[in-house]
């Protein structure tokens, strides 16, 4: 019996495991310089790649912070920030809403600010678009 009971223990335990939602990843593009911010919901992970600070004609990866996570503002919708677990400090600030790249005609379902640069997020679920597309697709 408790052998019965050790397996439906163990069952029920990788049942539980196998029903995790997996998470998204968040892209944020920006411009002037070009570079990429990524939160892994998963791992909550975000890096950084793109052009290095110190060499311009470098481009580099670099985790930002290894443990950190998406909280949303209680007193103003569609409001967030990417915060580091570990020290508290706001990563990035995002928006919901028209979000740009700065260079590409794509609107973004996030726009975001990461140390003075604005940008344009999306995931898997909800990816940018191009405007340009949108309205040629409805001329007549």
């Amino acid at each position: 019996m408790k052998i019965l009971m050790a397996a439906v223990v163990v069952v029920m335990g990788c049942s539980a495991q196998a029903q995790q939602v997996q998470k998204d990843v968040l892209v944020c593009n920006f411009s002037n310089p070009s570079f990429e911010v990524q939160y892994n919901a998963n791992t909550g992970e975000v890096s950084y790649s793109g052009v290095a600070a110190s060499d311009a004609a470098t481009s580099s990866v670099q985790v930002i912070a290894p443990n950190a996570e998406l909280k949303e503002d209680s007193k103003a919708f569609g409001v967030y920030s990417l915060v580091d677990k570990v020290s508290g400090q706001v990563i990035m600030a995002l928006h919901l809403g028209k979000g740009r790249d700065g260079t590409s005609d794509y609107i973004y379902p996030f726009s975001a600010e990461y140390k003075g640069s604005i940008g344009g997020c999306d995931t898997s679920k909800v990816s940018a678009y191009s405007a340009s597309s949108l309205v040629n697709g409805l001329k007549r």
